[in-house]
């Protein structure tokens, strides 16, 4: 709703402008920046609706990587956890990284 009203007041003050630039009558000019005002809040209530779907499905796309590369790193820790415990019970030491 804020783009459309941004859009709907960029609409009427540059119809405004406009008519008054080339010397309009005042009735035409306020009924022009009113046409202009109702078209560009239509138009920018559907550039909302589609930067507002754009911000979802790209926000639900990093959510998923991130709970991917949670689960992914939590299954290594349990993994170290458990070859740390089986250590310590008396198996193999761990292994050792190189790095």
């Amino acid at each position: 709703m804020f783009i459309a009203g941004c859009f709907g007041i960029v609409g009427f003050v540059a119809s405004l402008l406009a008519g008054l630039y080339v010397d309009n009558p005042t009735s035409n000019i306020l009924m022009r920046a009113l046409v202009a005002l109702a078209v560009c809040y239509v138009v920018g209530y559907l550039v909302g609706l589609i930067a507002q779907f754009v911000a979802r499905e790209h926000s639900q796309r990093i959510a998923a990587k991130v709970e991917e590369l949670d689960a992914k790193a939590e299954a290594e820790q349990q993994a170290k956890m458990a070859e740390v415990a089986s250590h310590m019970a008396g198996g193999s030491p761990p292994a050792q990284g190189t790095g």
